[in-house]
């Protein structure tokens, strides 16, 4: 894709939510299909040859944002949805890289339902260096939106430290647990966005792109939705070149 500014492609954006598990009435089931064998092949490239991404940490997924232009897939994150004060939650398999104080640092917080963000993926072709503007900080800022409608207290993840998403998380006011653990490999900080303490994004082009997404989402699941939105002129909170 030829370098391009972001507003004259933001009207053949999707924003699509799906699940994991994509049960066997779904109408998206092409989608499904087209987002896992993206996701299994961008992350295997990027772990290999030392770990490989399981088939069951996608079909575990509560919601899967996804990001398409003109059926590409630019953008897709990961959410699942945990009791932290369930034992099974403490022991899954997703909290294997997690100090285990983590959990009674949720309960002196008061966080009774916690969100997982995870595998944050952006195409290559679709970087900020090519559009003027991150998709993946701008799907970060999304996941914040999940909060209130499915009474989510805070949301979670390691980063990439290498390509800067910790940065990207504490631009929306997310705390830092602990810092330059090893994860897969990768320096990450551990990160939390607390409800009652997140932020808009310095960047205000980004909060409109986050505002625009959100407003025109298609979610399948139906658990974010109060009511369908028709598409708003994206110019009324225009991103600037």
């Amino acid at each position: 894709m030829n370098t391009q500014s972001i507003s004259s492609l933001v009207y053949d954006f999707k924003y699509q939510i799906i699940s994991g598990d994509c049960p066997s009435n779904s109408s998206y089931i092409n989608l499904h299909n087209q987002a896992f064998l993206y996701w299994r092949d961008f992350w295997n490239a990027i772990y290999a040859p030392s770990h490989k991404v399981s088939a069951d940490d996608f079909f575990r997924q509560k919601f899967i944002p996804i990001v398409t232009f003109k059926n590409e897939i630019v953008a897709m994150h990961l959410y699942t949805v945990f009791n932290p004060k369930s034992y099974v939650a403490m022991e899954h398999s997703y909290f294997t890289a997690y100090p285990k104080e983590f959990f009674e640092y949720l309960k002196l917080n008061n966080v009774k339902s916690v969100m997982s963000i995870e595998s944050l993926t952006v195409n290559s072709d679709w970087r900020k260096s090519k559009i003027g503007l991150s998709l993946g900080e701008t799907l970060i800022g999304c996941s914040l939106k999940f909060l209130d409608p499915l009474n989510i207290e805070a949301v979670i993840a390691p980063t990439r430290n290498d390509r800067g998403v910790n940065t990207m998380c504490y631009n929306f006011g997310f705390d830092c647990y602990k810092s330059a653990l090893d994860f897969h490999g990768f320096e990450a900080d551990l990160v939390v966005g607390f409800k009652n303490k997140v932020t808009p994004n310095p960047n205000n082009n980004i909060n409109s792109l986050i505002d625009f997404l959100w407003k025109n989402r298609i979610d399948y699941t139906q658990k974010t939705i109060t009511n369908q939105n028709s598409k708003e002129d994206f110019y009324q909170k225009e991103i600037s070149a």
